[in-house]
C-alpha cells in the first residue's frame, strides 16, 4: 500500500520504526549507544557533539512524542505524523555532509512505509 503505517491506524509501529531509524543514524554517525539508551539519555549525548540548536530540540521533541505513544498510548493527532518524518529526514540530511542517507528523497527510503 502506498498509505503511511500512521495512515494505516499504526501509530505505534510508525514511531517504533521511525524512532528505530533515527536511533541507528545516531549510533552509526556519533557512535552514540542510542539502541540501548532512554530518549533523555540520546538527548543528553546529542548535546555533547552540539548539534544545531533546532536540530537538538527537533530530535527531542520527536523522541518525546514517540514515547508518549510508545508506552502511554498517547494520539497527539494526525497533523504530527507526516512531520515527523520530515524530522528525521531533516536531521539526517543536516548532519551526513555530503553522503546519502537512507532517507534522501533520491532514493527509495529503507522503510518505504514510514511515509
Amino acid at each position: 500500500s502506498s498509505m503511511g503505517l500512521w495512515q494505516q491506524g499504526e501509530i505505534k509501529e510508525h514511531y517504533t520504526r521511525l524512532t528505530s531509524i533515527l536511533r541507528e543514524y545516531l549510533e552509526r554517525k556519533y557512535a552514540i549507544h542510542a539502541l540501548e539508551q532512554t530518549s533523555d539519555e540520546i538527548v543528553d549525548q546529542l548535546r555533547k557533539i552540539h548539534p544545531p540548536t533546532h536540530l537538538l530540540l527537533d530530535t527531542a521533541q520527536l523522541l518525546s512524542v514517540a514515547d508518549l505513544i510508545k508506552f502511554a498510548k498517547a494520539d497527539p493527532g494526525t497533523d504530527i505524523h507526516a512531520e515527523t518524518i520530515e524530522r528525521v529526514r531533516t536531521f539526517v540530511t543536516q548532519t551526513s555532509g555530503n553522503t546519502a542517507s537512507a532517507l534522501n528523497d533520491d532514493q527509495t527510503p529503507a522503510h518505504e512505509d514510514l511515509g
